[in-house]
């Protein structure tokens, strides 16, 4: 990744993804395939010798990506519905919290 010397990288990249603006999904279906359609990689009969298996190994790779993103797909789901219980958890903390004295009027 060329932005992997930047400080906390990885930590970037994960907001970045969780937030949907770029994911291993997103890669996939908005860069890979559409080059490769354009090519007509997988359309082509016209691949010979090594050609030909250098064009089934992106086939392998492209299930590979696939099967990334699935995984992904499943751990952003988990990481959001953890964020909406510990949201959850705090909002009812601090609505459960009083600060200050409570004080009855002398009516």
């Amino acid at each position: 990744m060329p932005g992997f010397t930047v400080p906390e990288f990885r930590r970037k990249a994960v907001i970045i993804a969780v937030g949907g603006v770029y994911d291993p999904r997103i890669h996939l279906d908005e860069v890979v395939m559409p080059v490769l359609k354009k090519w007509r990689i997988f359309e082509r009969d016209d691949f010979t010798g090594e050609a030909a298996r250098m064009r089934d190994d992106l086939g392998v790779l492209i299930k590979e990506l696939e099967v990334a993103g699935d995984k992904f797909d499943e751990s952003k789901q988990r990481y959001l519905e953890r964020e909406a219980r510990k949201t959850e958890r705090i909002t009812a903390n601090n609505g459960l919290k009083t600060e200050g004295t409570l004080t009855l009027s002398g009516r």
